[in-house]
């Protein structure tokens, strides 16, 4: 018995020493936190600050839906060999749900583990459709118009396509009516209708695309500009003006040209200059005195002294707008930086430079010039319009608004009451 039990021994130990293993082989490796977690995906990694001497041959991460996850029986990841930091992505896992994290290391003694790090993935997020409104229609004209939206959520997925629909009936959509594209994603943007009728109704809304669908803003409505070309207006000297209708106001497409007050008292025509740098009262001139020239053209000149008087220059129902009714009209054309153009006759005939004139809005401003106030002397034919308004600045000035040759804009300011200018008159 005593020398089966001695070559036992023997046996035993010679076994040990042909796995050649050093039992002293320790390797250092920790987990990192677990970062970028979503329904589906989360990140992790590990660093293996010491190998012991024995080559590290695989290492990653490993997790499971229990405690103390092994390569074994969990899923996992390989990210190279050696010792070092490693970064993993985990993937396909469950939304709502809590994990188990370590990071491993296998060498020729086995496989180490890191400790042990928990999460939890967030709730699956449920795609809506984008949440978004309209913007109100500007820039009105017989043609064209501006509107846009702004979309301030997404619904959970990204926008693919987004813009305004329009069309003459209530409820338009993009299978149905008119659209633009403006774009993907979230935010504002502004969008051009384009082809419109005269005259007409229109409704628009925002929209926005997303892979739960479409959606779209509040409803909003404009009428668009339309000139009437049947007579509109005739003043007790016998012209007739037609009207426009811009926005919600109706305006004389033509400079007014009456003699006289609207309970008939005669208006004095004045051609003196130092007579007309004098006056206190209403009157009214031609361009450089010449009639024949310029009166059919441009109409007349009047100082505003002619457009306060208390007997009323603009013929009954209709009346000269005031500061706040020119701002109204302007804003409804784009602003001032760009409604002059759509308020000025096209082509060079009085312009020889016409920048952006395109009067869409059928108002047909002309550069008629004016007359000033200090000397009573003629200037500016073909480079600028003005046009009075009924609205005092001060004692001495009131306000107008300008058309200009050169340039886009419609300007309102102020000048003295003595100086000549033309006037448009809008119905009440």
């Amino acid at each position: 018995m005593k020398k089966y039990f001695f070559c036992f021994l023997i046996f035993c130990g010679c076994s040990k020493t042909s796995d050649n293993i050093n039992p002293t082989v320790k390797i250092s490796i920790s987990t990192d936190a677990v970062i970028e977690i979503t329904s589906t995906t989360a990140k992790s990694g590990g660093n293996i600050s010491a190998d012991g001497g024995a080559s590290v041959t695989a290492r990653g991460i490993v997790w499971a839906t229990s405690q103390n996850p092994t390569i074994a029986l969990s899923t996992k990841t390989t990210n190279g060999t050696g010792t070092g930091t490693f970064t993993s992505e985990l993937t396909s896992l469950a939304a709502n749900t809590t994990y188990y994290v370590r990071a491993y290391a296998t060498y020729i003694a086995g496989t180490a583990y890191g400790n042990e790090v928990t999460f939890k993935t967030i709730a699956a997020q449920t795609i809506t459709v984008p949440t978004l409104n309209t913007t109100s229609a500007s820039s009105i004209t017989q043609s064209t118009a501006s509107s846009g939206g702004n979309i301030s959520a997404d619904g959970g997925a990204s926008v693919t396509a987004r813009g305004i629909v329009w069309a003459t009936s209530q409820n338009p959509t993009i299978a149905l009516s008119t659209k633009t594209t403006n774009g993907t994603g979230t935010g504002a943007f502004t969008s051009e209708l384009t082809s419109l009728a005269a005259n007409t109704t229109y409704y628009v809304r925002a929209y926005a695309t997303n892979s739960a669908g479409t959606a779209y803003g509040n409803e909003v409505t404009f009428k668009t500009s339309a000139v009437v070309t049947n007579a509109g207006v005739t003043d007790l000297c016998g012209k007739t003006y037609k009207e426009i209708i811009i926005g919600n106001q109706t305006w004389t497409s033509e400079n007014l040209s009456t003699c006289k007050y609207r309970n008939g008292d005669p208006i004095p025509h004045v051609k003196d200059d130092a007579t007309w740098a004098s006056l206190t009262t209403g009157a009214y001139c031609y361009f450089n005195n010449d009639s024949v020239k310029y009166a059919a053209i441009y109409g007349k000149i009047y100082n505003w002294h002619a457009v306060n008087d208390s007997r009323g220059l603009a013929p009954a129902g209709w009346h000269i707008p005031t500061q706040s009714e020119m701002t109204t009209m302007i804003n409804t054309l784009g602003g001032a930086a760009t409604a002059g153009g759509k308020m000025k006759t096209t082509g060079t005939t009085y312009c020889s430079t016409n920048t952006s004139a395109s009067n869409t809005s059928g108002f047909s401003g002309l550069p008629a010039g004016d007359r000033r106030g200090f000397n009573g002397v003629f200037n500016n034919l073909g480079v600028f319009g003005g046009f009075w308004s009924s609205t005092q600045f001060d004692s001495s000035n009131s306000w107008n608004f300008r058309l200009y040759c050169n340039n886009a804009e419609a300007t309102i300011g102020n000048d003295g009451k003595r100086h000549g200018f033309s006037v448009r008159i809008i119905k009440d």
